[in-house]
């Protein structure tokens, strides 16, 4: 069964995943944040709007849990953002103010359509101290707005996802996001 939000893209053989109707969310202004992987460490890099580039100065080593959507205008990028409840945790005994905002999928991509939408585990999060640092952990196509592969499952929704995320790739060609590390969402909201 083909999902309601999912529509084929002209001319790139690629499904784009529309927002989910009935879904409202207000979105914040995205930082744009990208995940590369180099010399086998996986690193958050940062846009420098004053300098106009990536920029090494800001650059990060990626812990606990990220959404990430792929966009149609950029598909071999992968953008990040902390997730909100990873988050919340990190600054729970703090006094850094975090305002609590959709700070998922849909300010990613400003509510726009997007080839895949999900989430990536690395280690040393507050929930994944026992992991290494950057550890990729898994991935998975948790998105309560976008719902990609919604009612999909075996080898329909694994195929799927690997055409969708088959332009991320890091400097020696391989995958950015391992398919050995892909589990598929249950589809539960937390």
């Amino acid at each position: 069964m083909m999902p309601s939000n999912m529509s084929w893209v002209k001319n790139d053989a690629e499904w784009a995943f529309s927002v989910v109707q009935g879904s409202h969310a207000q979105t914040e202004q995205f930082k744009d944040k990208r995940l590369i992987k180099k010399s086998d460490e996986y690193q958050i890099v940062t846009y420098g709007h004053k300098s106009g580039k990536y920029d090494a100065a800001l650059v990060g080593t990626p812990r606990g849990q990220y959404d990430f959507v792929i966009l149609p205008a950029s598909p071999d990028a992968c953008y990040v953002r902390r997730n909100r409840e990873d988050r919340m945790l990190k600054y729970r005994n703090t006094s850094h103010h975090d305002p609590i905002v959709n700070r998922g999928h849909m300010s990613i991509a400003q509510g726009g359509e997007v080839y895949f939408a999900g989430s990536i585990w690395f280690g040393g999060g507050p929930l994944t101290r026992d992991y290494p640092d950057g550890q990729l952990m898994k991935w998975e196509n948790s998105s309560g707005h976008y719902q990609v592969g919604k009612g999909m499952t075996g080898q329909d929704l694994i195929s799927l996802v690997a055409r969708q995320t088959r332009f991320l790739k890091c400097a020696d060609g391989s995958r950015l996001l391992p398919m050995d590390k892909f589990k598929a969402w249950n589809g539960e909201i937390l």
